[in-house]
């Protein structure tokens, strides 16, 4: 049995990993660390943790080292004493660094923030620090929908995709640290407290072709175990309503299938198991003829997807994913009626997604994962009763297939036509929950996996919240509090945990109105 990550040394987990780019230099003019807000596990799942270590170590005098955030079992190591957190691959304690990186890609990570911060030894809020601490740079995709939460703790957020501002960073190493800030303020993009002028507009680069975002460490302590990740394009066309990625990664861009095949070819001397990554790898122009010549490798990769629709042409890609041992498809019909499928974009019919099943089935691809929200917008009793019958009538249709159902609280986020979208309080959604989940459960080869409606008020609450929420993130973090004291704290904030309707708007904007992203929603109100 594999031993989880959070019980491994530091000497442990440097020991199983395989590097597919070139490592940091040890030395360097301007030395940065990349701080992910969470386990290990979850970090190095995240291709974006992947893609900014290998940018940043690619630029001329900089290196950069990676730390997550530390057990439980560690945090009161650390405490206990009196060391500090430190990065993973020369036990630097944090505050020794010139420029901590943080990213994050979901707003509970947030929560950890504060945490890792005081472990290192650095103050979290930018108020507290002078320029003998690093610099704080935050990005990625929460920063980018609304940095106000954390606004407060950083020097600097930046807004969008990294790869257009690279050079702006490599600018970093030719001046003094006290002049950084000033420097960034300038810059497209970049978020500075004081200095720059709002809306700041989202930075995103206009061809992939030349930009490899794939994996550059293979390890076994991962979502993706020793697996070859690999972004096939960015972006997404379908326009979902609720769905803050279709949003944040306009436009639409694909990378040449040249540009997959090269990076994969080297990957497999390291290992066969490859996965492609896409807000729908149905999109992409030439499916078929890359996974012809997928197929055509040698060794054959074994290949696996990280989102399809059911309602593409995905037979080649089925017959890949059968030939590299996959038994399992995932799609995502969100609700159990067309007609609130419909009201939030998601085109996608009943009809289409049995067909999606019968494909893939044939194929061999047994088992099936399903995704279904519950609490958005205009839907009823009889909306989420059909997300029953649906499932029921799929284990009817298909006998020779297993069935998981996810079942999640909608969480209206920034810049979507749902913005303003009013949620129930997390006590009736965990009823709602629990009906549907009840009901489901009682069905045949049908497994239920139900999001918790208290943390998804949280992520509700953080995700359309202003700069007044860092105080409580501070304290719950630093503290380690229970939801009980979390949900005080949050109301001493000034939002309310019990009562997460609506956003707040002051002047008529809204918290995230400082950014400006390249399509707006439809409408203020979004319904």
């Amino acid at each position: 049995m594999r031993a989880r990550s959070d019980q491994l040394t530091r000497e442990q987990l440097l020991s199983s990993e395989t590097a597919i780019t070139s490592p940091g230099r040890d030395e360097a003019r301007l030395r940065a660390c990349l701080l992910y807000s969470n386990s290990y596990h979850t970090g190095m799942s995240s291709l974006a943790v992947h893609t900014l270590y290998s940018l940043l170590n690619g630029l001329d005098e900089l290196s950069c080292q990676r730390a997550f955030l530390p057990s439980t079992e560690e945090t009161e190591r650390l405490n206990r004493h009196r060391q500090r957190l430190s990065s993973l691959e020369t036990d630097t304690p944090l505050d020794d660094f010139d420029l901590l990186a943080v990213t994050t890609s979901f707003e509970l990570d947030w929560l950890n923030l504060p945490l890792c911060l005081d472990l290192g030894g650095i103050p979290p809020r930018r108020s507290e620090r002078t320029d003998a601490h690093p610099f704080l740079l935050g990005g990625g995709p929460c920063f980018t929908a609304n940095p106000l939460p954390v606004l407060n703790l950083f020097d600097a957020i930046y807004i969008g995709e990294v790869e257009p501002r690279l050079p702006d960073l490599q600018a970093l190493t030719q001046l003094p640290r006290d002049q950084w800030a000033e420097y960034l303020s300038t810059r497209p993009g970049f978020f500075v407290p004081g200095m720059t002028r709002s809306p700041v507009q989202r930075q995103y680069a206009t061809m992939l072709d030349k930009i490899i975002t794939a994996t550059a460490i293979l390890t076994p302590h991962t979502e993706f175990a020793n697996s070859y990740l690999i972004e096939m394009s960015r972006g997404c066309r379908q326009g979902c309503s609720f769905c803050l990625a279709g949003q944040i990664y306009r436009p639409m861009r694909n990378r040449p299938m040249e540009a997959l095949l090269g990076p994969i070819q080297s990957a497999l001397a390291h290992t066969r198991r490859i996965g492609l990554v896409s807000a729908s790898v149905s999109d992409y122009p030439r499916l078929d003829q890359l996974c012809h010549a997928l197929m055509q490798m040698d060794p054959m990769p074994l290949v696996s997807v990280s989102s399809m629709r059911a309602d593409g042409d995905n037979r080649a890609l089925f017959e890949l994913l059968a030939a590299s041992g996959q038994q399992s498809v995932t799609f995502a019909p969100e609700t159990g009626t067309e007609t609130l499928r419909q009201s939030v974009c998601k085109r996608l019919s009943d009809e289409a997604l049995f067909q999606g099943i019968t494909d893939a089935s044939d194929a061999g691809l047994t088992s099936v994962k399903l995704y279904f929200l519950v609490g958005l917008p205009g839907e009823t009793e009889h909306d989420r009763a059909a997300i029953v019958s649906l499932v029921e009538h799929l284990t009817r249709d298909f006998p020779g297939c297993s069935f998981t159902i996810s079942i999640n609280p909608f969480v209206p986020k920034p810049h979507t036509a749902l913005q303003a979208a009013e949620v129930p309080d997390y006590r009736t959604m965990r009823q709602l929950l629990a009906t549907v989940s009840t009901a489901l459960r009682r069905l045949p080869r049908v497994q239920v996996r139900a999001g918790s409606a208290r943390w998804a008020a949280v992520q509700t609450a953080i995700s359309r919240g202003d700069e007044h929420l860092a105080s409580a993130l501070v304290a719950a973090s630093t503290k380690q509090v229970d939801f009980s004291q979390l949900r005080r704290l949050f109301a001493e904030a000034g939002s309310n945990l019990d009562q997460i309707g609506i956003p707040p708007i002051r002047d008529g904007q809204y918290p995230w109105d400082i950014i400006a992203m390249p399509t707006a929603p439809a409408s203020k109100a979004g319904l």
